[in-house]
């Protein structure tokens, strides 16, 4: 069991600006709130989970979080509800340790923020590394992030808070072997009154952990995964990424298309995540194996086969195909509705035939 605390106390993230009409978190693009993408990148992850929200509670009330979180999180979000603002993201976070088994791994991620990439690789990775803690980092020098140095053998030495020791940011997301590693930095953290503005940040927990020789490894970030929500101009660049990507997203739904009228079998099963779904009025398959079983029969034993989009819709990381599909002497009119990882894979397929 991973748990994952999200802190939610921040001020900023309910800011309601000419830019904002509603709290910011709340903005939405391409039809989903700031706050559903933030949670996105934890659908990725393959194992068991227990995601945890620290919100202040005038927050719940007010505008209806606590019903928004249970929506985004399928029921699963527990909720540590806050009496007033707290003193930075350190102090959030230990506001849930109660909720977890402290010697289990545990993630804090930022809820202002999105990463397009697969939490279960990245989790790997800092396993693989046998790492006491790690975090995601993306290149920048601007004051407003916070950074880490890097050794020769790719192990964070130093971290700092708003002042570029390094092209290293770190991108709001912080993984602890054991919960206990988190307890242990942030209470010394602030015995020390190690804060900034009055504020205890994440960051400085990584220099704790430090002077207690852990290992704490570093991920970069391809280019374009990271995403910050830190102002209104970030929100409208990540806003234009987004409908950049619909275009995208109807371009490969084409090849797709394509490659399935050719039988082009090896380009067609290259759409499919090795998790994939596919149901139809005939079947109801689990996995690449069985879908590749699926069409290789139909590709190897139909001789006459064509598959033509009479419309394509593209919404957020969904497909809805319009098609006419002949088999031999059968001809038959339905709907694909397509859902698509954040590498472009085909994680679920379901075909419905009119």
């Amino acid at each position: 069991m991973i748990n994952i605390i999200i802190p939610m106390s921040g001020a900023s993230l309910y800011e309601t600006t000419s830019d904002f009409m509603y709290p910011k978190i709340l903005t939405e693009v391409a039809n989903k709130t700031l706050l559903e993408y933030s949670q996105e990148i934890f659908t990725t992850l393959d194992e068991p989970k227990k995601i945890i929200y620290v919100v202040p509670k005038s927050k719940l009330d007010n505008l209806g979080l606590k019903t928004i979180i249970g929506i985004i999180s399928n029921g699963e979000g527990e909720i540590v509800p806050l009496a007033g603002m707290t003193k930075g993201a350190v102090c959030s976070a230990l506001m849930a340790i109660d909720k977890i088994d402290l010697e289990q791994e545990l993630i804090i991620a930022s809820a202002d923020h999105y990463i397009n990439d697969d939490l279960q690789e990245i989790v790997d990775d800092f396993r693989n590394k046998n790492s006491d803690a790690g975090v995601l980092c993306f290149e920048s020098v601007h004051p407003k992030w916070s950074f880490v140095k890097i050794n020769s053998e790719n192990r964070v030495i130093q971290a700092s808070e708003k002042i570029a020791i390094s092209r290293n940011a770190i991108a709001g997301l912080y993984y602890f072997k054991k919960g206990q590693y988190f307890v242990d930095a942030a209470k010394n953290l602030i015995r020390k009154d190690n804060c900034i503005d009055g504020n205890f940040y994440l960051s400085a927990c990584l220099n704790e952990l430090v002077l207690m020789g852990k290992i704490i490894s570093h991920r970069p970030l391809a280019d374009r995964v990271y995403h910050n929500f830190y102002d209104a101009h970030a929100v409208k660049a990540f806003e234009a990424v987004q409908v950049k990507n619909g275009t995208s997203l109807k371009n490969v739904t084409e090849e797709y298309v394509k490659a399935f009228n050719q039988r082009s079998f090896h380009k067609v099963m290259d759409f499919f995540d090795k998790n994939s779904s596919l149901t139809d009025p005939n079947n109801t398959l689990i996995g690449i194996e069985q879908i590749r079983e699926m069409l290789l029969n139909l590709f190897t034993n139909t001789k006459e086969l064509s598959f033509v989009a009479k419309n394509i819709l593209v919404e957020n990381q969904r497909s809805v195909i319009e098609f006419e599909l002949k088999i031999d002497e059968k001809v038959l009119h339905g709907v694909d509705i397509i859902d698509w990882s954040n590498k472009g894979k085909i994680t679920s397929l379901n075909a419905y035939i009119y």
